[in-house]
């Protein structure tokens, strides 16, 4: 077919070209300036008439090829698009047939109209969920806000606050200084107070001449030394004084009778507890009189009940003889 037509228009040309002048066939302006033909050259006068119309046959028959092809080409195109088109109308007419036949049998279902309602109540259910989500987001928008002018006026505080620290701590230090100062001169105060309340002190404070606090402070530490050379000395002839105060009674045949290792202990503890419990209480009472505090009053109950301690003794004494007599 495309070698026929070259020879069918060549055919044409020729019968025009012998009956007719060179300008019996037109061609659009578009054509002639296309750029395959632009450099052929016009026929000269020198040439035969014959010859240059042949050449212009030429021409046009080399431009009707090209229109030709063109052509050809823009059908091969358009059927490719033709044949895609009908692929997508039968895609489309089986998807319709389909969606037909799930329709009818939709149709023909027995709980059609219930399927329809439950679809519809499903619909009707989904609007308010999402009515319900777009009225949330739009409280918590709100909410955001809100946090958001929250956070920068606490973020204002925290700036303000950063700003007065340093000064608060300055006057606390102030404060803790002061402080330190009261609690120092209210014991320089107590103590005072305590000497002028205290009968031995007023004592100490009336002889001319003498300082109670030096003097005090010169035999505290002859009054601590004598006591632990006491407690050193009862620790050590605790047992010889056992001894002895047992070998006494075994001189004797009514206390022989009682002279057992563990009465002689508590006999001797009375012998060094009860002298000591009568000296603190006399200290107690002297020292501290007329002051009331928790300290004192815990003092004088820790006294007494350590002053029962002999009677106590004693009376486990009587206890453990009785049971010894049976």
């Amino acid at each position: 077919m495309a070698m026929t037509l070259p020879t069918a228009y060549l055919a044409i040309a020729f019968f025009l070209s012998l009956f007719s002048t060179s300008n019996a066939v037109t061609v659009d302006s578009t054509e002639i300036n296309h750029p395959q033909f632009q450099n052929h050259q016009i026929c000269s006068n020198s040439d035969t008439n014959l010859e240059c119309e042949i050449q212009d046959m030429k021409l046009k028959i080399a431009r009707l090829e090209h229109l030709t092809e063109m052509t050809g080409q823009e059908l091969d195109s358009k059927s490719l698009l033709i044949g895609n088109c009908e692929m997508k109308i039968e895609e489309l007419s089986r998807t319709i047939q389909h969606l037909d036949s799930d329709l009818s049998n939709l149709k023909d279902a027995p709980d059609y109209e219930e399927m329809i309602n439950l679809l519809e109540e499903q619909v009707r259910e989904l609007e308010a969920v999402v009515r319900r989500n777009d009225l949330n987001i739009s409280q918590l928008k709100v909410r955001v806000k809100d946090d958001k002018r929250s956070v920068e006026s606490l973020a204002s505080k925290v700036e303000l606050m950063a700003k007065i620290i340093p000064e608060l701590w300055f006057h606390v230090q102030k404060l803790e200084q002061a402080r330190e100062v009261i609690e120092r001169r209210t014991g320089e105060l107590r103590w005072h107070l305590r000497n002028e309340r205290c009968l031995f002190f007023k004592f100490i404070n009336k002889l001319p001449g003498r300082r109670y606090h030096d003097m005090l402070v010169a035999y505290s530490s002859e009054a601590i030394n004598l006591l632990r050379r006491s407690y050193t000395a009862i620790k050590k002839y605790h047992h010889q004084l056992q001894g002895f105060l047992r070998q006494k009674m075994e001189i004797n045949d009514f206390t022989a009778v009682f002279a057992s290792e563990e009465l002689v202990f508590y006999l001797v503890s009375v012998v060094v507890v009860f002298p000591t419990i009568l000296f603190l209480r006399w200290l107690l009472s002297v020292f501290f009189s007329l002051a009331s505090s928790v300290a004192v009053f815990l003092l004088t109950l820790a006294m007494s009940v350590l002053s029962l301690v002999p009677f106590l003794v004693s009376a486990l004494a009587v206890f453990y003889l009785l049971f010894a007599l049976r």
